[in-house]
């Protein structure tokens, strides 16, 4: 993938609380470390507010584009919802989901 290059994305996010989450950060992400907790945070390519309704959830379709200012190397594809843990919630270990692969950003 170059930098400025798009990747096509399907995700899908959950709330299986009993009470709704209004207004809360969602980010998706690359990281280059994904060991470290949280994962090390590098150059992001969507954040937003999202709204999850209990025992809902939503699955949206984006393009991204990699910033053109993304050092060379490669990365994880992360998704984060509640990035302030400002949501109440029984498990705050479950809001970072890595995507099983691998992005090379090239020249």
């Amino acid at each position: 993938m170059r930098r400025g290059g798009t990747v096509d994305i399907f995700y899908s996010a959950g709330n299986n609380g009993t009470t709704d989450v209004v207004n809360t950060t969602f980010r998706i992400f690359l990281s280059s470390n994904i060991s470290s907790n949280p994962p090390a945070v590098g150059p992001v390519l969507f954040d937003a507010g999202a709204t999850i309704y209990k025992n809902d959830y939503f699955t949206e379709h984006r393009v991204l584009t990699v910033p053109t200012s993304t050092p060379l190397g490669a990365y994880w594809m992360l998704w984060q919802i509640d990035k302030t843990n400002t949501t109440p919630e029984d498990r705050e270990d479950d809001n970072i989901v890595p995507r099983a692969m691998t992005i090379r950003v090239g020249k």
